[in-house]
């Protein structure tokens, strides 16, 4: 498989600069979960590297790579070898030069998630060294920067990696952080949208609240599940995972999102109890394209339809949604600076308009399994539709089919 980035492939650039994630759509995969290349049914580097073709395809900025280091104990700090190196079932470290040497002549990003399992309060000045000297070494080799996992202790290590990372211009650390800690990342994780009730007044209100609280030196970001979280697909179901993903990608500040997300990729069982994500499905074979071996977990059931051959080739596909959305995001900029105002309405449909300089977008998210009507904006245009089969002008009462999202223009 050719994997050369091809300019045809790519939805936009990321533009340069030091606040590039600031306007990036965020790709969180497991490497053990994405692609196996040598068939011992484990994903792994060379799996990746295999298909940069699909990042490509579907237009992210940055893809957070999930652990890549050797298990080690617990708490240790006596040898750092381990954080400056890969798990050999993953691969090697020359893979990991060339994922990131190829990700930037796309001009995509790559960050590493650091260890979880540090000690609960860098006291001892060899510990504090020891994770400096890690996040140098990463750095160095051209790392975009870290994403701290919700069980990294802060803000003693948060410190420590802001101090290193904030000598290295352009690169950034995602992360969850209390409010008011000046050491926090750059963009403290938000779970607002995992966390509140899917109903438009509790999202409202989460919206709102979370704009409200941030500093000058945070930036917004929306995130719909991650590692040890429910898939957005098994906790909201398969009507609402559009609007999820709508929402995600159309609000103001950085979207995260979980490889499998976009072909909608369901739990295959309680996530607190294996946050390990299943196989990526490629296909539906009976291994779904993931390995010629046996996987390292069951790929599950459903396969026909939720995998991305079958997506790729349906054009109202959730797969498509997605591809369709993070376009918008990169060519409008009223979707990167715009300003959120939240809209009235009807109480079971969630609307709101971003406002830029030349354009106003508005949104209005179904989320109800019963058909509603909203009032349009005079001149109104149907830019996007979540069920990709309308487009162009609006009536003044438009109607929404059950679970269906819109972005209107005008």
């Amino acid at each position: 498989m050719d994997d050369r980035p091809d300019p045809l492939l790519r939805t936009s650039a990321l533009p340069a600069g030091q606040d590039w994630w600031k306007r990036a759509v965020f790709y969180q995969l497991s490497p053990r979960a994405f692609q196996d290349s040598d068939g011992d049914g484990v994903g792994d580097l060379g799996g990746v590297l295999r298909r940069l073709s699909h990042l490509d395809w579907l237009g992210v900025d940055a893809v957070c790579l999930g652990r890549v280091f050797p298990a080690h104990d617990a708490g240790s700090t006596d040898d750092i070898s381990s954080w400056m190196a890969v798990d050999p079932q993953l691969g090697t470290i020359d893979q990991l030069d060339e994922l990131i040497a190829r990700l930037h002549e796309r001009a995509q990003r790559l960050l590493l998630d650091l260890p979880p399992n540090l000690p609960s309060e860098p006291v001892d000045p060899k510990a504090r060294a020891a994770l400096r000297q890690v996040a140098h070494f990463w750095l160095d080799r051209g790392i975009d920067g870290f994403r701290l996992s919700a069980r990294a202790p802060t803000p003693g290590w948060t410190g420590e990696i802001r101090a290193v990372v904030d000598q290295y211009p352009g690169r950034v650390v995602l992360g969850e952080a209390e409010a008011g800690d000046p050491s926090r990342p750059q963009m403290p994780l938000n779970p607002a949208l995992v966390e509140t009730p899917w109903d438009a007044a509790s999202l409202n209100g989460a919206i709102d609240g979370y704009l409200r609280s941030l500093g000058e030196a945070a930036w917004p970001n929306w995130m719909l599940d991650g590692p040890g979280r429910p898939r957005v697909r098994s906790r909201l179901g398969s009507g609402q995972a559009a609007n999820a993903a709508v929402l995600l990608l159309t609000l103001p500040g950085s979207a995260v999102f979980q490889a499998g997300d976009e072909i909608g990729m369901a739990d295959l069982e309680a996530p607190e109890h294996n946050p390990n994500p299943a196989p990526f499905r490629w296909d539906a074979t009976e291994k779904a394209g993931f390995t010629t071996g046996e996987p390292f977990a069951p790929v599950g059931g459903e396969l026909k339809g939720w995998n991305l051959a079958d997506q790729k080739a349906a054009p109202r596909s959730l797969l498509q949604l997605y591809r369709r959305l993070i376009e918008l995001r990169h060519r409008l900029p009223v979707l990167q600076d715009g300003r959120h105002e939240r809209l009235g309405g009807d109480p079971e449909v969630l609307s709101y308009r971003r406002v830029g300089r030349a354009q106003v977008l508005t949104v209005a998210l179904n989320l109800t399994a019963e058909t509603r009507t909203i009032a349009t904006p005079p001149r109104a245009h149907v830019m996007l539709s979540t069920c990709l089969d309308r487009e162009g002008a609006a009536p003044t009462a438009l109607e929404l089919r059950p679970h269906e999202g819109v972005i209107l223009s005008g």
